[in-house]
């Protein structure tokens, strides 16, 4: 009788074993899964990835942390809910816009780069732009409703230095004011 019960003790023991290391398995597992889907777009899109961090990340813009492909839409819908953008600047709840290609954000930055050079006007400009695809999507102020968008909205300063580029909604813009781009998706050399 001692015996099934060592037994009995044995086999649950084991178990009790087996589901521990097995729930931290699928744990790490879970967490490498999410760390996956949060790098995707920079692994299958690394040319204008590092040509936007070299464009972006060494001045004074903003455009990758709160409105790159790397945000996600709840902390999209936090901004447009809360004002909190996805970089954790507190600010008034705000339209908040989030690209979908690194492709289509380096489009509308060089772009917007190469018509303030030829301008030659040094002062700061906003450049709309419409592409013949969608490039992002917009969660609508005070409400979790999104929108998709193909619409870019892309802001250089005096000195030439893009400080932001974000979807926006189409009805925020005046028709006047939109430039016409054909959406690019090839590999980018530098």
């Amino acid at each position: 009788m001692t015996m099934i019960f060592v037994l009995i003790f044995l086999a649950s023991t084991a178990i009790v074993i087996i589901v521990f290391f097995a729930a931290r398995w699928l744990n790490d597992i879970w967490r490498i899964a999410k760390m996956i889907k949060l790098l995707t777009p920079e692994i299958l899109e690394s040319a204008p990835f590092y040509k936007l961090v070299d464009i972006l990340l060494f001045g004074i813009s903003h455009a990758m942390e709160r409105h790159g492909p790397i945000t996600t839409m709840a902390q999209h819908t936090k901004r447009a809910k809360n004002g909190v953008s996805p970089d954790g600047v507190r600010g008034n709840p705000t339209h908040s816009g989030r690209w979908n290609s690194y492709y289509s954000l380096l489009q509308a930055v060089e772009t917007a780069k190469q018509m303030w050079d030829s301008e030659g006007l040094k002062k700061k400009k906003c450049y709309v732009f419409k592409f013949d695809k969608i490039i992002g999507v917009v969660v609508k102020q005070l409400t979790d409703e999104r929108e998709k968008s193909q619409i870019a909205f892309v802001v250089i300063n005096k000195k030439g230095q893009v400080i932001t580029a974000f979807p926006i909604l189409e009805s925020a813009v005046d028709v006047n004011d939109i430039i016409h781009l054909t959406m690019v998706e090839k590999e980018i050399y530098w």
